[in-house]
């Protein structure tokens, strides 16, 4: 190893401990350290809620094919598919209301509507079911 290689080896080494060090002090991460910890408490909920509302349609299909045979397998299969694109449906869902009630009270008061997720973003009634977070 020359002299050469053991130089650009310490710049490396020294480069990786700056990068850490200010990482470790800087205000960014601890924020993003801050919502982490804030918020990994409501991940694991929504995990052991998805579980029971995985339970609870399981059941729920059993008594739909097993226990009511006088319903016709149309309406079945449209409970089923209800029950099963419940979870992924009602988010959107409730935030096109929730837009669309806020929208409609600062329409009504005269103050200027700021969604929190789209302050950059002009506010009209065609863009109320957009529902993508950049």
């Amino acid at each position: 190893m020359s002299v050469l290689d053991s130089i650009r080896w310490q710049n490396e080494v020294l480069a990786k401990e700056l990068q850490s060090v200010s990482s470790e002090s800087s205000t960014d991460v601890a924020r993003l350290r801050f919502i982490h910890q804030s918020v990994s408490f409501y991940y694991s909920l929504n995990f052991y809620l998805f579980f029971v509302y995985i339970v609870f349609g399981l059941i729920a299909m059993y008594i739909i094919f097993f226990k009511q045979p006088t319903w016709s397998p149309t309406f079945k299969f449209f409970c089923l598919l209800m029950i099963a694109l419940y979870p992924f449906l009602i988010g959107p869902i409730e935030y096109a209301l929730r837009f669309l009630i806020t929208y409609l009270y600062s329409l009504s008061i005269g103050k200027v509507h700021v969604d929190p997720y789209y302050e950059n973003q002009n506010v009209s009634i065609s863009n109320i079911f957009s529902f993508s977070m950049n």
